[in-house]
């Protein structure tokens, strides 16, 4: 299971750059200059952030799970002023329950997050191999 940085209660402003480890594992992300990643992080972090969060709460009942120790029902969203945004996250959660999303699902997602994301890369052109790695023979 994925373990998101709390203290105590509170989600820590800044953490979204822990969503690069969740992003990154399995694909061509880490080829992308530290510039270019920060880019694209920038501009998608909070779609990234939000499928995490779909995720988690697809095993709960009308309930958002933004950390294994805290999870918000409807009454504590609106206690925090974050009712619309609750209701909102809670429609995906219920459109991605009722198609079955599996979590491979859920990467390609993030991964769409990403690529659309308004990180103000270049076009897309052929793909080149990282200079670390250039000249190397594959096995």
């Amino acid at each position: 299971t994925e373990r998101w940085p709390c203290t105590g209660n509170t989600l820590q402003a800044g953490d979204e750059g822990v969503v690069v480890l969740g992003v990154s594992r399995g694909t061509r992300f880490s080829t992308l200059s530290l510039a270019d990643q920060m880019s694209l992080l920038q501009s998608a972090w909070m779609e990234i952030l939000i499928l995490r969060v779909v995720y988690r709460s697809l095993s709960f009942e009308d309930k958002l799970v933004y950390a294994e120790d805290y999870i918000m029902d409807e009454d504590q969203s609106k206690l925090a002023g974050l009712l619309d945004l609750n209701n909102a996250i809670l429609q995906l959660v219920k459109k991605y329950k009722a198609m079955k999303l599996e979590k491979e699902e859920f990467v390609t997602l993030k991964a769409i997050a990403l690529a659309n994301s308004e990180g103000g890369l270049p076009p897309f052109g052929p793909y080149r191999e990282p200079a670390t790695t250039r000249g190397r023979r594959r096995l």
